[in-house]
């Protein structure tokens, strides 16, 4: 169950800017290929997400196994890859690029920044050598040589970590988005003259 103290205002506002994003995707309109790289992107997010959450043991341990040899977070790829699935599948394209813009110049730094600087403390050196030799973003083409590689955990990504609910509202997005280009709910459409870009 959800607390009072977890009800943040990014939380109140996903619903009603999820509902609009819905109302105005148009996925009947794309080519086939352009729906097939949406679902293949956000399969792909959807899976860096868990394999990085089975991986991940917060605040007991520098993460440096699994996912985390190759990328430093590999979860905010995973979402950024899962968001940018989406909405090509969805077609809103300058949705896409206002995402990566907010995203790459916004989100990461200010995470950077703040998560960065807690890690530090808490880990000291050890946290510092592993920022010098992996990417944020950028995954390595060899594997960083963790000190303690961790193995996966799939009850422990789902439940410890909370992907159920990730997986959960990225399948029921998926879904409509489906049933959108199959044209079996066209009541789910703004009825305002919306520019095809967005």
């Amino acid at each position: 169950m959800i607390q009072p103290s977890e009800i943040t205002w990014r939380n109140g506002l996903i619903i009603p800017i999820g509902l609009a994003w819905l109302a105005i995707a148009h996925p009947q309109k794309l080519q086939g290929w352009v729906l097939g790289l949406g679902a293949g992107l956000t399969v792909a997010g959807l899976a860096m997400r868990l394999w990085s959450a089975g991986c991940l043991i917060k605040n007991d341990k520098l993460s440096t196994g699994g996912p985390y040899r190759f990328l430093r977070d590999p979860m905010y790829f995973g979402s950024m890859l899962c968001v940018t699935g989406l909405l090509t599948a969805a077609g809103n394209f300058g949705l896409l690029a206002a995402f990566h813009v907010v995203f790459h110049l916004f989100v990461m730094p200010r995470k950077q920044r703040q998560e960065g600087q807690r890690l530090l403390r808490r880990f000291g050196t050890d946290y510092a050598d592993y920022v010098v030799s992996v990417s944020s973003l950028v995954p390595r083409l060899t594997p960083y040589e963790s000190k303690e590689p961790t193995e996966f955990d799939f009850k422990h990504a789902l439940f410890r970590n909370h992907e159920w609910g990730i997986w959960m509202l990225v399948v029921a997005i998926a879904a409509v988005l489906a049933l959108k280009a199959a044209g079996l709910i066209p009541w789910l459409e703004l009825p305002w003259a919306i520019p095809r870009w967005i």
